[in-house]
């Protein structure tokens, strides 16, 4: 078995004591504190599945490809926020660089367009499993601590990631997206809030319901736009500022960029 590190620029760290990880033919070891990370199908595995996310993904989340054709010139005429995002990341991610994918799930053709590499982090191994197939890359781990070296990449995506991550957390992923970017790279994400899609504007009539079929299910990884302000605003680094909000569902459109 070839090492999944191959012809990459890239080095993977352990999570454990964050030595440098090193591979032995069958899986990657930590020479630090002797930690294994099993390789599956050529996919560093650094957690176990989430079961509700395998789920998710598996019935909700396809490989996103850019609109094209007819649909591209639906969409530009819809007032939905999918049209918007697909054109900011096209504004934003830069063409040409390494570019880490979290949350990616089975990844986006937008991004393994522009980017040099790219690589996705995700917790769904069925998902990652399709994602390989399109990035550089795949890893299954989650993101405290990202597993790669400080200053790998040029550019970090998160799409509807963050708003899924526990307040108390958020610090310690921002300070996470901060170490693995290089100087002068970029942070482009897409945090969702809530929305004002006449669908949810009419389900909130109905309080109960509302909180059954919206809020219920992700009730752990509470989404507050304030909490995410605030942890954001905290990162030790020159991020730089908001730059774009997406008018029609209440996300946030952010690029940071690491001084």
């Amino acid at each position: 078995m070839k090492s999944p590190l191959d012809n990459l620029p890239l080095g993977l760290i352990c999570p454990s004591c964050r030595a440098a990880l090193e591979w032995n033919g069958e899986a990657l070891g930590c020479y630090a504190c002797g930690r294994r990370v099993p390789v599956k199908d050529g996919i560093p595995s650094f957690c176990d599945s989430d079961a509700f996310y395998e789920q998710y993904i598996s019935h909700h989340v396809p490989y996103h490809l850019n609109p094209a054709g007819l649909k591209g010139a639906i969409l530009r005429l819809l007032p939905y926020w999918s049209w918007r995002e697909w054109r900011f990341w096209r504004r934003y991610v830069p063409r040409g660089v390494w570019l880490l994918d979290l949350g990616c799930a089975r990844g986006r053709e937008i991004f393994a367009e522009r980017a040099a590499g790219c690589v996705g982090v995700d917790t769904a191994f069925s998902a990652l499993a399709e994602c390989a197939r399109h990035y550089r890359m795949a890893v299954q781990s989650g993101m405290n601590p990202i597993p790669f070296e400080s200053g790998s990449f040029d550019c970090v995506v998160t799409s509807h990631v963050i708003g899924h991550i526990p307040a108390a957390e958020k610090d310690d992923l921002c300070s996470e997206i901060a170490r693995v970017l290089k100087t002068g790279g970029r942070s482009v994400n897409v945090i969702e809030t809530d929305s004002l899609h006449p669908l949810v504007r009419f389900a909130k009539q109905r309080p109960q319901l509302y909180y059954r079929y919206f809020v219920e299910p992700v009730i752990e990884n509470p989404v507050r736009l304030a909490a995410a302000e605030v942890a954001l605003g905290a990162v030790h680094y020159t991020l730089g500022q908001w730059r774009y909000p997406l008018d029609h569902a209440q996300f946030i459109a952010a690029v940071f960029e690491k001084g």
